[in-house]
């Protein structure tokens, strides 16, 4: 059964930072946003010792203030 994940993206410098608040310990660094998803769904797995197939995620971008 696959479980959808809806993690958060914002820029630090080069870099998007994403992380998932219903898994604290899932966040994902990566330098090009259409690479969010994938680190996400391995991050999240990692960290809930779960499946990483049985993980989908969401990507909200945050815009700068």
């Amino acid at each position: 059964m696959t479980t959808t994940f809806t993690s958060h993206a914002h820029r630090e410098g080069r870099w998007w930072v994403v992380q998932n608040d219903q898994v604290p310990g899932a966040i994902s660094q990566v330098s090009r946003i259409e690479l969010a998803a994938g680190a996400q769904r391995e991050a999240i797995a990692f960290v809930a010792e779960a499946v990483v197939d049985d993980v989908a995620v969401v990507i909200r971008m945050e815009r700068p203030s």
